[in-house]
């Protein structure tokens, strides 16, 4: 194959077609399965990411239920630990309680302190994962497991915060509340090149199995 360089500026233009199928020989190179940085294979990744929910959410639950609800919503929390007892008891006695959990017949207080349960973990995990997968090498605690990190597959280097924000922004968004989405981006596994999900493509990452310390480009 002849190298890009030799190639006259008629041949290959920057940004033409030589130099786009140079960068694909490079990526195929690093990221194919016989490369150094493999993509991460769709199972490490599912049970990476189970970890990091399993233990990022109970610390979440912990800070929520321990502090922050008994300290500055006290009432609210009060009612909304007896409508949950009451729904509880309920299911005991074999009663249907899906209508006591309808926006309609739910207190407004309880109704607006469920919200601000949701916004509270969907907020942490958006944290988490964005601050971990830019500032800490791009690994959260579950791909530290397993091995994994992300990179930017352009540079070959750690995410910025913007991208890994964004990226993290989409995850925790498609997960919990739009969860049909969160698997239509992780279906898209099996049919998008070096594996990649939805919110890889639009942040322009890569998750890699972490054989090789890889040095963030300047």
């Amino acid at each position: 194959m002849v190298a890009p360089e030799d190639l006259s500026p008629e041949e290959a233009p920057p940004g033409g077609p030589g130099e786009r199928q140079s960068a694909t020989n490079v990526r195929e190179a690093v990221f194919g399965d016989g490369g150094p940085l493999p993509a991460a294979r769709l199972g490490q990744r599912f049970i990476a990411f189970s970890l990091d929910v399993l233990l990022v959410g109970a610390f979440i639950g912990l800070i929520l239920f321990r502090f922050v609800l008994p300290e500055f919503y006290p009432s609210e929390y009060q009612e909304l630990m007896q409508w949950y007892q009451s729904t509880s008891d309920s299911i005991e006695e074999g009663e249907t309680p899906l209508q006591s959990m309808e926006r309609e017949s739910l207190p407004e207080p309880i109704w607006k302190l469920m919200l601000f349960i949701q916004n509270f973990i969907v907020m942490g995990f958006w944290l988490y994962f964005g601050v971990c997968e830019s500032f800490f090498q791009g690994k959260t605690l579950g791909k530290r497991v397993f091995r994994l990190k992300v990179v930017g597959i352009r540079n070959l280097g750690h995410l910025n915060l913007g991208p890994a924000l964004l990226r993290s922004l989409l995850k925790t968004l498609c997960l919990f509340t739009l969860f049909p989405l969160f698997l239509i981006s992780f279906v898209l596994v099996f049919f998008v090149k070096y594996r990649r999900a939805g919110h890889d493509l639009v942040s322009q990452s890569i998750v890699i199995e972490d054989n090789l310390e890889i040095v963030e480009a300047e």
